[in-house]
């Protein structure tokens, strides 16, 4: 039997193949800039190896569940718990995390994931999971704002009792949380540091380009 010509599994797998090439560019651009600018905010050799390979994996991390099911997007409960469980600070009932199922293009995940590896590594070396009383809530929920609806996102430390007096260093972390993922998402973010411990708040748009259709 002879098979014919397909022109729609053709068009498929052009398709495919753009949004793949499309991927594999946008990923190595980040991590081009992940490179770089952890180079260029990090005071030694040293830390600067271990802040990068940190950072990389948590960028692999997500595409390890993209290539699991390219089709379903990424789950954002997966994409926080992933990340908490890797660093050890999800299993000891400190961390709790809620919220409903939001599933985002990979476009949007990769910055997301890079803010919450900075927020865990942060929180286990100076934050609410570096102390024996702190804890850390993660939520999220969709709001109706005037552009449409929103993806608003908390992180909230307490128990850490930080040091208001010592002076901010402003790292690679502090790029992502306040620049990164306003100039990449169009998101809204707040980045505090209380007595009790750091909040981090991110106000997100609910875009094409953000949220993965069902």
């Amino acid at each position: 039997m002879t098979m014919g010509w397909d022109p729609t599994g053709e068009a498929t797998q052009a398709l495919l193949l753009a949004e793949l090439q499309h991927r594999v560019r946008n990923t190595l651009a980040t991590t081009r800039m992940i490179a770089r600018r952890s180079a260029e905010l990090s005071p030694s050799l040293e830390e600067y190896a271990a802040h990068l390979d940190g950072r990389l994996a948590a960028l692999a991390r997500v595409q390890n569940v993209i290539v699991q099911n390219p089709a379903a997007g990424v789950d954002l409960d997966r994409l926080v718990t992933d990340e908490l469980t890797a660093a050890h600070a999800y299993q000891d009932g400190r961390a709790q995390v809620s919220g409903p199922e939001v599933r985002l293009h990979l476009r949007a995940a990769e910055p997301l994931a890079l803010a919450l590896h900075e927020l865990t590594t942060n929180a286990l070396k100076f934050g609410a999971l570096a102390a024996p009383s702190g804890r850390l809530a993660v939520t999220w929920q969709i709001e109706e704002q005037t552009a449409g609806p929103c993806l608003v996102f908390e992180w909230t430390e307490s128990g850490a009792a930080l040091d208001q007096e010592t002076p901010r260093h402003r790292g690679f972390g502090t790029v992502v949380l306040e620049e990164m993922l306003t100039h990449n998402l169009s998101a809204e973010t707040r980045l505090a540091f209380s007595p009790d411990g750091l909040r981090f708040r991110l106000i997100l748009p609910l875009t094409d380009r953000i949220l993965h259709a069902a």
